[in-house]
């Protein structure tokens, strides 16, 4: 460097023609050996589109500041999760979400997964488009091991929006005095800015 010539005061002149012949060198490799010049981009984009691959990938996640809707697993009424009367899903201890009080035992995919966990009374989804979500048909229906309900999927099994997931016999279960409302849980809620709630809606 330039400053190199402070170290070099007793033989400033030998300094500077290094420096000088450095240089020049430098410059005329560069000059007859340096890269090529980059392409010239086309000034205008073509209209049409290439073709699409025969196998689309993934889904992505939702970018940043896109709203992604989750439909009810379930027909019913939607409502707060403080109704479940459970601690844990009021306290929104598993994630964010909402409830829904069923109008008929059929619990449908709401939306395009990966089917996560299949535990009789619930069932674990890992969306297509990034989301995590636990549909849990009942409160405290752990204690039934099974009973009452039907299972239509296995895990890791690939489910499309609209397949049936399960189906449990709503009389069945009250009548053994566990309350049917089903908690509807974003688990990665925190993966999201927000988790907007519609409770007092039939869905």
């Amino acid at each position: 460097g330039i400053f190199g010539i402070l170290l070099h005061l007793h033989h400033p002149i030998q300094y500077i023609l290094t420096i000088a012949i450095a240089t020049g060198v430098a410059f005329v490799v560069s000059w007859f050996f340096g890269l090529p010049k980059e392409e010239e981009q086309p000034e205008t984009v073509p209209a049409v589109e290439a073709p699409a691959q025969e196998a689309a990938p993934a889904a992505a996640p939702a970018a940043a500041g896109e709203t992604m809707t989750v439909v009810s697993p379930l027909s019913g009424e939607a409502v707060a999760l403080s109704e479940t009367g459970d601690p844990a899903f009021s306290a929104e201890a598993l994630g964010k979400g909402i409830a829904v009080k069923p109008a008929e035992g059929k619990v449908f995919a709401p939306c395009a997964a990966t089917v996560s966990a299949v535990m009789g009374h619930a069932v674990g989804l890992e969306c297509d488009n990034g989301m995590e979500l636990l549909i849990h048909v009942g409160i405290d229906t752990v204690n039934l091991n099974g009973k009452h309900y039907t299972g239509h999927v296995q895990e890791g099994q690939h489910v499309k929006a609209g397949d049936l997931l399960l189906e449990f016999d709503k009389a069945a279960i009250e009548k053994e005095g566990y309350k049917t409302i089903t908690p509807v849980i974003v688990t990665n809620s925190d993966d999201f800015a927000d988790v907007e709630r519609h409770p007092g809606a039939v869905v």
